[in-house]
């Protein structure tokens, strides 16, 4: 067994949180309208930093009683994952960094535990990710004329954690949650998101 304890119980999260994120990308706007796709502010970014590094250290004294067999690395990546997985709900642009910052620290874990078609499969997670992000990217330099700019702010202003902005319906929406490969992944919906918007 490889002994990845909070990398396995974070799949069976995952699955709420794919339910949810599927929810708020839908609904989730004024009017109960699409989200659109949209920066996060500065003490968004900052909460997921600090929830990365205090999260961190919490789960790795938890994984360290478990005999895990990577605690350190074990509890960084379901942190770094959460955090993204947070982002992604709300549209953040930036869920992309928190997905490849883990996805790079997966697939050495993967290859050290001998799972090595896991490993392959997160590669291709990560070249999804970087196509995800300039899918979004792009999205966003297209959407971001002066009225909607102007919208947005009121709609963070209005709103905590994700953006209230009257719009129309965006041709984005999350699939069922995703089919997370590998002996202990299980589904979130990231992955088919990038398949959507790429």
């Amino acid at each position: 067994s490889s002994r990845l304890w909070a990398d396995a119980g974070l799949q069976v999260l995952f699955i709420t949180l794919g339910f949810a994120g599927w929810w708020q990308w839908l609904y989730g706007n004024t009017g109960r309208t699409p989200l659109l796709v949209t920066r996060a502010r500065k003490h968004e970014i900052a909460g997921c930093l600090a929830f990365v590094v205090l999260g961190t250290g919490a789960l790795f004294a938890l994984l360290r009683v478990t005999h895990d067999s990577a605690p350190f690395l074990d509890a960084l990546t379901t942190c770094l994952s959460l955090a993204a997985q947070w982002l992604l709900n709300a549209k953040r642009l930036e869920n992309w960094y928190f997905w490849i910052a883990a996805d790079c620290i997966y697939i050495p874990l993967y290859l050290s535990k001998a799972l090595n078609l896991t490993a392959i499969v997160y590669a291709l997670f990560l070249g999804l990710c970087v196509a995800g992000w300039r899918s979004w990217r792009r999205s966003l330099a297209s959407d971001d004329t002066p009225e909607l700019a102007a919208e947005r702010v009121r709609g963070v202003e209005r709103g905590v954690g994700h953006l209230h902005v009257r719009r129309g319906a965006d041709h984005r929406a999350p699939g069922p949650p995703r089919h997370r490969a590998g002996p202990r992944r299980g589904s979130g919906p990231r992955r088919r998101a990038v398949l959507r918007d790429a």
